[in-house]
């Protein structure tokens, strides 16, 4: 085989691989709402199958009358064709039962083996005989193979996963597969090509690119109900960039990449669906927060909370994902924020971001972090970004965030604050006590307003005010490093990996509508 082919084919195959790799991840990560774990066990998936399918291959080069070539070519359509219709229809299975879910790894394994094949049977009809020469091919072929496996990341993650959906780049990959494999059944073989075979070809990849749109629908809605999926859990919004996906169910609650991210509500009595309430307490445990941190924008209701609550003067927001402003802008009540001349939204990470700016100083840093099982969920809750985020404090600051039902998350604050407190699944930390009177708290609830006109003096309200005003808000600080708990730090990521994922899973249901 004609060396330059075989260093082109080993390029795209190396880019495919890592490419379809990154969507798996992607899927499985949607699956597996964001667990840690997810990264670690797409990898084992994915080496496994290389290894498989280098025994495969190696096995069927072997036999008598192999054409090399021709064993190429198939692996290649076999393998797109399957990672292409292999997904939309385990998730369509996946509505009748979990168990299906399963059969999702066992197509990663299967295409990554297909597609593991391609590199040593490369080599076997590539490289020369020639002593000299073994070497210098083999490295050429492997330095090509590394080269579309760098850029496999780096061109669909960081640009077509802003441009297209993972369902497209299924598809497009498929595409190459197909048209890579029909060069190298034809032409590298340097036989002419029959029109019956060629029609065949022609006919997949308009099936390809015809069929993904009706093959995909409700692809991702399948992944995430599973058993209960009917029409009424099908999508309001949907957004696909490189930072994740961002879904809005018919109850209009924020999924980000398969997890509950909150809900489009400000109301704190009447509806509530987000526990919003939680936000409105921070009337509560400071006096006169006037320059307010928000790290995560999500929907954006938390932050609204806080933009209507009279002592604040300013409020700086940091969200990673921009798409949450496309979705906010669509609901008029939360999107009055995005033209609030109080408020700054910086796209950046937000560990980052305080990093940066060590002089900026607020009264309050508020954060809705996501479930302290998901990835990288360290990195706003270990003791050493609390240390850094205390930085950002002033005096007697307040920092108020989501423990998601982490005690060790109330445990590490105590490591950093003097004062502790829990309200719900939040924690309120700060080196001044939680001492405010039922005074200055009732003064403080009546700052807050909804529509223009102040909430907690409207009738349906009025009672909901009270019982805010009276709950207890007990110190926490002293008992809770009395437990035997851990201190989550950037080394152990206790938060992430501490959990026990069986009952994680458990004690998730499919419809995904638990409250953070």
């Amino acid at each position: 085989m004609n060396l330059r082919l075989a260093l082109i084919i080993s390029l795209i195959a190396g880019f495919v691989s890592i490419s379809m790799e990154i969507v798996w991840f992607t899927i499985l990560g949607y699956m597996f709402k964001g667990h840690a774990f997810t990264f670690g066990a797409v990898l084992s998936l994915v080496l496994f199958g290389i290894a498989f399918g280098a025994k495969y291959g190696y096995r069927a080069v072997n036999k008598p009358g192999a054409n090399v070539l021709q064993l190429i070519s198939k692996y290649l359509l076999v393998g797109g064709l399957f990672n292409f219709l292999g997904f939309p229809v385990i998730a369509w299975l996946m509505t009748f039962s979990s168990v299906f879910a399963a059969l999702l790894a066992i197509n990663v394994v299967v295409v990554a083996g297909l597609l593991g094949c391609v590199f040593p049977l490369l080599c076997h009809i590539a490289v020369s005989s020639k002593e000299q020469s073994v070497g210098r091919q083999t490295s050429q072929l492997y330095a090509a193979n590394i080269i579309g496996a760098t850029t496999g990341p780096l061109l669909t993650g960081y640009v077509l996963y802003n441009y297209f959906t993972p369902e497209q780049i299924i598809a497009g990959l498929c595409v190459v597969l197909l048209l890579l494999s029909v060069i190298l059944r034809f032409y590298g073989a340097g036989t002419k090509p029959k029109a019956a075979n060629l029609a065949v070809y022609a006919m997949l990849l308009a099936g390809v690119v015809l069929g993904q749109k009706f093959l995909y629908t409700h692809f991702l809605e399948h992944i995430q109900y599973q058993s209960i999926f009917d029409e009424s859990k099908v999508y309001k919004h949907i957004l696909h960039n490189r930072s994740g996906i961002l879904a809005v169910d018919q109850q209009d609650r924020m999924f980000g990449s398969g997890a509950y991210d909150g809900a489009f509500n400000t109301d704190p009595a009447e509806y509530n669906i987000n526990t919003v309430d939680r936000m409105y307490m921070v009337a509560a445990m400071h006096r006169q927060p006037e320059r307010v941190l928000v790290i995560g924008l999500s929907t954006g209701s938390w932050a609204k909370v806080l933009a209507n609550y009279g002592h604040v003067k300013e409020m700086t927001i940091i969200e990673i994902n921009p798409g949450y402003l496309d979705i906010i802008a669509k609901y008029p009540e939360i999107a009055t924020l995005l033209t609030d001349k109080r408020v700054k939204i910086v796209i950046d990470d937000g560990r980052r971001w305080l990093k940066r700016n060590p002089n900026e100083k607020f009264d309050m840093i508020v954060m809705n972090t996501t479930y302290h099982w998901r990835q990288n969920s360290t990195n706003l809750l270990s003791v050493e970004f609390l240390r850094m985020a205390k930085n950002n404090l002033k005096e007697n600051g307040l920092m108020y965030w989501n423990t998601t039902k982490s005690q060790d998350v109330v445990y590490t604050a105590a490591h950093v604050f003097s004062h502790v407190t829990t309200y719900g699944t939040l924690v309120a930390a700060s080196d001044s006590p939680f001492n405010l009177s039922e005074e200055e708290k009732r003064a403080n609830f009546l700052k807050f307003t909804r529509f223009g006109e102040v909430l907690f003096t409207q009738e349906n309200y009025v009672n909901r005010c009270n019982q805010l005003v009276q709950m207890p808000l007990p110190e926490l600080h002293d008992s809770i490093l009395k437990q035997d708990l851990w201190l989550i730090t950037d080394d152990n990521m206790a938060a992430e990996y501490k959990a026990d994922i069986w009952a994680i899973m458990k004690d998730i249901k499919p419809v995904g509508a638990e409250k953070k």
